[in-house]
C-alpha cells in the first residue's frame, strides 16, 4: 500500500523506464520512431533503463541484440529479469543459490555462492526442457527441505513464434502452490524490477515515467511500483485501442511523443 501514490505523478519527467519487446522491436524489426527516440534521449542524456522480462538475456546479450538493430544502447541501461533477480540476491545477502535457467542470464549470477544439493534461494528462470518431472520434483523436495524461492517472471504463459507457450510463472505458481509458502517475484509487474531501475538511477517513482505496450505487464507494473504509466499503441497493442479498465496515465500513438513529456 505505500508504494503507491495518491496521485500521479506529472510531467516533465527526469527519467525513462521503456519495455523493451513492442517499444523498442517487434518481431524483429525497430518498432517505428524508436531508433531516433533513443538516439535523442542518449544526446539529450536523459537517464533511463530498458525492461525486459527475458531470463534467458544478460544485460550484455540484450545491448548486443538491440545494437544489431542499429540502436545506440550499452549494457548498463538493460535491466532483464535475471539481472534484477541476481540484484536481489546480492541485496539479500544470499550465502547461497541454485539456478534454475537457461542461455545467457546466467552470466548475470557470477559471484554468487552456488550450491546444487542444498541451496538457501531456489532462482527459478526460464529452463526450456529442464522443466520435467524429475527436475521439478527435486526443487520441490529442496523447498520442502528449507530453500526459498524465487521466480524471475510472474508471465505464466508466453506468445512464441511456434505459437503459446506455458513460460516460468505456471511453474513458480505451481511449486507456490505445493509448498503452501510464498515465493519472491521479480519481474514485470512486480514491483521490484522498477525499484532496481530506479535505484540505479538515483531517481524517485514521482520522477519517472514507465511506457509499454502491454496493459497487465507494463501499466499495472508501473501502477504497483507508484510510477506514471504510459502505453504504446504498438506491439502487442497495435490491433486494441485502450479499454475502460486499461487506464494508462498516457497514451502514445508514436515513441517519440514522450519527448513532450520530459
Amino acid at each position: 500500500e505505500d508504494s503507491m501514490t495518491s496521485h500521479t505523478p506529472k510531467p516533465p519527467f527526469k527519467g525513462l523506464l521503456l519495455d523493451v519487446y513492442g517499444v523498442l522491436e517487434y518481431k524483429g524489426e525497430p518498432c517505428p520512431g524508436a531508433l531516433e527516440f533513443i538516439q535523442e534521449i542518449n544526446r539529450r542524456k536523459v537517464p533511463y533503463r530498458l525492461l525486459t522480462n527475458s531470463t534467458l538475456q544478460s544485460r550484455q546479450s540484450m545491448a548486443d541484440k538491440l545494437q544489431a538493430y542499429g540502436f545506440e544502447v550499452s549494457p548498463d541501461k538493460v535491466v532483464t529479469a535475471s539481472s534484477a533477480s541476481a540484484g536481489y540476491l546480492r541485496s539479500q545477502n544470499a550465502k547461497s543459490i541454485r539456478i534454475i535457467i537457461d542461455g545467457k542470464g546466467t552470466d548475470e549470477f557470477a559471484g554468487l555462492p552456488i550450491d546444487e544439493e542444498n541451496p538457501e534461494w531456489l532462482v527459478l528462470g526460464d529452463a526450456r526442457d529442464g522443466f520435467n518431472f524429475r527436475n521439478i520434483n527435486i526443487m520441490y523436495r529442496q523447498l520442502l527441505a528449507g530453500s526459498k524461492l524465487l521466480v524471475m517472471i510472474p508471465n505464466v504463459t508466453s506468445k512464441e513464434k511456434d505459437g503459446p507457450e506455458i513460460t516460468v510463472g505456471g511453474y513458480g505458481k505451481m511449486l507456490e502452490l505445493a509448498i503452501g509458502k510464498p515465493a519472491v517475484w521479480i519481474g514485470k509487474p512486480s514491483p521490484t524490477m522498477f525499484e532496481v531501475a530506479m535505484g540505479e538511477m538515483g531517481l524517485s517513482k514521482e520522477q519517472v515515467l514507465m511506457t509499454g505496450d502491454n496493459v497487465h505487464i507494463d501499466v499495472d507494473g508501473a501502477k504497483n511500483a507508484g510510477v506514471a504509466s504510459g502505453l504504446m499503441l504498438t506491439g502487442e497493442f497495435q490491433d486494441k485501442r485502450p479499454g475502460p479498465d486499461d487506464n494508462p496515465d498516457y497514451v502514445f500513438e508514436n515513441i517519440l511523443d514522450i519527448l513532450k513529456l520530459l
